[in-house]
């Protein structure tokens, strides 16, 4: 059976001191908070642009990423004619594709993901200067209850909800 030494004991002490550092060193790389530029603390949103062919989608996606920026708290949520940011988001694609089937069908699906892919663009107002020109995407998953239209429906608002969070992340968090 292997005893360790003395040399030993002292090489896993300079390993476990080395391991230490590289680990503080580290977390001095990480910045808590915004990576917002200097003088953008409030943004504006208006009400997204749909062309995703999904009808009234965007006033849910609009109201959850309002929430979400009040949530996350990096920016105020102002009049156009004061924020220092507006959010223009344009709504492009909305896709609905199976991902569990019914046991006796190939064809019939019992699970979905849907998902909704938007165009973000986060303007400093003041001067007039693009900051951040994205595409990002939200989704969620429902199951097939009843109709097609209805179970869709019912699962927007969570769709809505992870699209704000994306949305939200992308902004706030951006290098």
């Amino acid at each position: 059976m292997w005893k360790p030494t003395n040399r030993d004991r002292g090489s896993l002490k300079e390993l476990v001191v080395a391991l230490l550092c590289l680990g503080v060193a580290g977390c001095g790389i990480y910045r808590l908070g915004s990576s917002l530029p200097p003088g953008v603390n409030s943004v504006y949103v208006p009400v997204f642009t749909n062309e995703s062919g999904e009808p009234l989608i965007e006033t849910e996606c609009t109201s959850a990423t309002a929430q979400e920026f009040q949530k996350d708290g990096s920016l105020e949520l102002r009049e156009e004619s004061l924020a220092d940011a507006r959010l223009s988001v344009t709504l492009e694609k909305f896709e609905v594709e199976p991902i569990r089937y019914e046991q006796d069908s190939t064809k019939a699906g019992r699970e979905y993901r849907i998902k909704v892919t938007a165009a973000i663009v986060l303007t400093k107002t003041r001067p007039d200067q693009v900051i951040l020109d994205r595409t990002v995407t939200g989704e969620t998953t429902f199951f097939l209850e009843g109709d097609m239209t209805n179970a869709r429906r019912a699962a927007v608002p969570a769709l809505a909800t992870d699209l704000a969070h994306q949305i939200v992340k992308a902004v706030v968090d951006f290098w």
